[in-house]
């Protein structure tokens, strides 16, 4: 296999982004995620993932709450056709490297473990601390979400704690 390039997020490879992340997400209704990615507004870092000069994947973190603790992985995923190439397994090695750079505590997801089973299977196999969110709100009235945590240094937080994820209006319901 080629190896893989990470590209930075930039107005240049911005349309090969949404193109997999409108294919990826199709029940996602927001790129303002990207909107303040590009005016700085939340400390994020996001990235094209490229075999060769196709274009095969996106992934990225930001800060959940400005306090350089918690780095969430977003808008991370493979297209189909480049899966179960290990593909998926180096961007999320690549991904959590970049959140232990900037020196985060916990590097975090949240996922529907009902349509990303195959994925879910990933995040256990890093070991991940899998938790069940059923914070009273819209995605959590789903029961289908989790919360995924690796642990980079400990600050007696390691647990989500079904603490709101504020992530309501990604969604349509």
């Amino acid at each position: 296999m080629e190896n893989l390039i990470f590209k930075k997020l930039t107005t240049k490879n911005f349309k090969d982004c949404l193109r997999i992340k409108h294919l990826l997400f199709p029940e996602s209704n927001s790129d303002k995620d990207y909107e303040d990615y590009f005016n700085k507004i939340v400390k994020s870092e996001y990235f094209v993932v490229y075999l060769g000069n196709l274009p095969c994947a996106i992934t990225g973190w930001y800060d959940f709450d400005n306090k350089n603790i918690n780095a969430f992985m977003g808008w991370y995923g493979v297209l189909p056709e480049f899966r179960q190439k290990g593909i998926g397994s180096k961007v999320f090695d690549f991904t959590l490297k970049q959140a232990k750079k900037h020196n985060y505590n916990y590097f975090r997801l949240y996922t529907d473990k009902v349509v990303n089973a195959t994925s879910c299977i990933l995040y256990q196999k890093k070991n991940m601390l899998c938790e069940d969110y059923t914070f009273d709100d819209n995605i959590g009235r789903t029961n289908n979400f989790v919360v995924f945590t690796t642990i980079i240094k400990s600050n007696g937080e390691d647990k989500w704690n079904n603490r709101p994820l504020n992530e309501d209006f990604n969604y349509e319901f």
